[in-house]
């Protein structure tokens, strides 16, 4: 949960301050990581096991190392 929120807060900072392009594709991303957060912290309340975020965690750090401009695998589920 912490590592996910971590890398998820850092995109969003970075759209925030300018360093990080809005698209289609990233905002799709983001809602995929809102998503995977909601996962994790109902897994955390409840007990249960993680889930699997390395996908979109992945994403997340392509985004970031991209500007922005490509978001591999933003469109997948």
């Amino acid at each position: 949960l912490l590592a996910f929120s971590h890398r998820f807060e850092n995109v969003l900072d970075a759209l925030r301050g300018g360093r990080l392009a809005s698209s289609a594709p990233l905002l799709q991303l983001l809602l995929q990581s809102c998503d995977m957060l909601t996962d994790h912290v109902a897994a955390a309340r409840d007990g249960a096991t993680p889930p699997a975020d390395s996908a979109v965690a992945a994403r997340l750090a392509a985004a970031l190392e991209g500007g922005g401009e490509e978001c591999p695998g933003a469109a997948e589920p």
